[in-house]
């Protein structure tokens, strides 16, 4: 038996050199935004047009779980946080990789590394496969994050890049509106 959620687009742009000062903003198809501040401690909501065009505040560690701030995020996936992929949280961990392999994933040469994470509660490890192209082997390809008791997610990355817009962290003004310092 099996569930499939479907087909998620995110157009996600990130900087993290320290989990707890990261910056990230997930764009979806619809154009509904996720605006993640760790720096500041809060995380913006933006509805797209077509549902109002508000802004939610969230205060992280309150509204928000601490734990997005504890480690590099993506949506769907773990991140390379100072040398170690891990998914932060209560339980810290790190993925040990155990295998390494080059295969042609989605028409493209790549070295696919398959680990699990290491933390307290062994039986509940995430298990993770990330693939990186060959000809730029900074460029990630995919990323596929699964857990015993979990459903699997498969993350496949399009036209990564290493250079960030500069307004990509822009807070618009409408968020402003209520907004407490943390």
């Amino acid at each position: 038996m099996g569930y499939d959620a479907g087909l998620v687009i995110v157009n996600f742009t990130g900087h993290c050199d320290d989990p707890a000062k990261q910056k990230m903003v997930a764009i979806y198809a619809d154009f509904h935004s996720v605006l993640t501040r760790c720096d500041m401690g809060y995380e913006f909501i933006l509805d797209p047009p077509s549902r109002g065009g508000a802004c939610h505040t969230r205060v992280i560690g309150r509204d928000v779980d601490n734990r997005i701030c504890e480690a590099c995020s993506c949506p769907f996936c773990v991140r390379d946080t100072q040398g170690k992929f891990s998914h932060g949280g209560k339980y810290p961990s790190k993925i040990v990789w155990e295998s390494k392999e080059t295969m042609n994933v989605l028409g493209a040469q790549a070295i696919v590394w398959q680990g699990r994470s290491v933390n307290a509660v062994e039986q509940f490890a995430l298990q993770t496969r990330i693939a990186y192209s060959i000809e730029s082997p900074s460029v990630p390809i995919f990323v596929n994050v699964s857990h015993p008791l979990w459903v699997q997610t498969s993350a496949r990355i399009d036209s990564f890049s290493h250079v960030i817009d500069n307004d990509a962290f822009d807070i618009p003004a409408k968020c402003f509106a209520g907004l407490q310092v943390v």
